[in-house]
């Protein structure tokens, strides 16, 4: 989850300051990756698609995301896809 876990929180190991968020995409696209989407992936894997040279993807557990109202960093998006 991209934001400060509460105290509350059972397993804040699962969580990701904004700002390092936000610093850990811009490594990403620093370095040449591309955010994708896993339906992209997909497609690559079975429909004869393509990636860019270096794809990632960056998601998170729904259960987790559902509870989020932090949106992903503008730096990190690119047509939805991450970095």
């Amino acid at each position: 989850m991209i934001a400060s876990p509460p105290s509350s929180a059972q397993l804040p190991e699962l969580y990701v300051d904004p700002k390092t968020f936000d610093k850990q995409m811009e490594w990403l696209k620093q370095q040449g990756y591309a955010g994708v989407s896993l339906n992209q992936v997909y497609d690559a894997w079975f429909k004869n698609g393509e990636l860019p040279e270096k794809p990632v993807v960056v998601s998170s557990t729904t259960a987790i995301a559902a509870n989020t109202s932090t949106p992903v960093p503008s730096s990190a998006s690119s047509g939805g896809r991450g970095c």
